[in-house]
């Protein structure tokens, strides 16, 4: 490896280090349903490739917080970047020991920072606290912001799906064990 390419990843591992200070995963509370979050999950630029496809009311954003809040097997939590809720990310358990991550930066200014891949990194250590095993990551295939956040995380294409997963045509499966790093 050419000293100018390790200087580059050392730069990027300090950045993700800084970082990691600044951000926490929080459990998501009713009070977190606010205009900024409404915005979010109703701007089609940040939700084209989400299971989101039609606008979305505060009353069903808060109905959304409550079910996942219940529900024993998700684990939804807001992305805090130095106190400001930035995001959400949601872990989401699929069969057995394995579970899906599902990640939204909201706020804009913080896209290409380094945020998503850090924010990526604690919810692998949530998942496997939570006793995961294995991570499963859905993404179009035209994702490619997702795709390069995920594979910063180490995660790798998916060579055996398994049966229980049924992929849309226009998606990829991506795969990490969380019993390594």
């Amino acid at each position: 490896m050419s000293i100018v390419l390790k200087n580059i990843l050392n730069d990027r591992n300090r950045l993700i280090f800084k970082l990691h200070k600044y951000i926490k995963l929080k459990k998501i509370t009713l009070s977190d349903v606010n205009k900024n979050y409404l915005k979010w999950v109703n701007d089609k630029s940040l939700t084209r490739y989400t299971s989101i496809k039609k606008k979305i009311s505060q009353d069903q954003l808060k109905e959304y917080v409550v079910l996942n809040n219940k529900e024993q097997s998700i684990y939804l939590r807001k992305i805090l970047y130095k106190s400001k809720h930035i995001g959400n990310l949601r872990i989401s358990k699929l069969f057995g020991r394995s579970a899906t991550i599902g990640i939204l930066i909201g706020e804009k200014r913080f896209h290409n920072k380094g945020i998503g891949t850090c924010s990526i990194q604690k919810g692998l250590i949530l998942a496997k606290k939570k006793g995961f095993k294995k991570i499963f990551i859905f993404l179009n295939k035209k994702n490619s912001q997702s795709i390069k956040i995920f594979k910063k995380n180490n995660f790798s294409m998916c060579i055996k799906k398994p049966k229980k997963i049924n992929l849309k045509n226009n998606e990829i499966l991506l795969i990490k064990n969380v019993t390594r790093n």
